[in-house]
């Protein structure tokens, strides 16, 4: 169980993380936009869908994965279809859910981020942290996510009905 000090120290790294968080997304975005043409927010959509069988998802289940609410999802869906990267598809069974799937377009582009997105993270993160101090910040950080996830997504889902 953690104590005051644990919290004060925690409470002292928290703004090195968020710094840290933002330069990584900052650097990666911005190299493979510069070497691909895609922002990352796309390529982590590309990764979500590849992951999966039939490399198809429910919108509503994509969102959750790269974090993004319903209507931000639908928008960023609406680029990437336009640029032939993914595609929309209905739900035989319900009407009412609408599936994301990767192209044959997205699949390429997808293959290549990859030598680009491992170089990024060898280079920005990789190389400065060790083995064991990589496994300790998936660890924590992996308790973080799996505690906040439901409080992001019923804020995200208030957000997103708002007027």
């Amino acid at each position: 169980m953690p104590t005051d000090d644990d919290h004060a120290e925690a409470r002292a790294a928290f703004p090195v993380v968020l710094k840290a968080c933002a330069m990584l997304v900052d650097r990666l975005d911005r190299q493979l936009q510069t070497t691909v043409g895609i922002q990352l927010t796309w390529y982590e959509v590309l990764a979500q869908l590849s992951s999966v069988e039939g490399s198809r998802m429910p919108m509503q289940q994509l969102a959750g994965k790269v974090m993004l609410s319903k209507s931000g999802i639908t928008r960023l869906i609406d680029r990437m279809e336009s640029s032939g990267l993914v595609e929309r598809h209905s739900c035989s069974r319900d009407g009412r859910v609408c599936f994301a799937g990767l192209t044959r377009r997205g699949l390429s582009i997808l293959r290549a981020t990859q030598p680009v997105t491992a170089q990024g993270v060898d280079e920005y993160f990789a190389k400065h942290v060790t083995a064991e101090e990589a496994q300790v910040m998936a660890k924590a950080l992996r308790r973080v996510l799996a505690a906040g996830q439901p409080q992001v997504r019923s804020i995200r889902a208030s957000v997103s009905q708002a007027p």
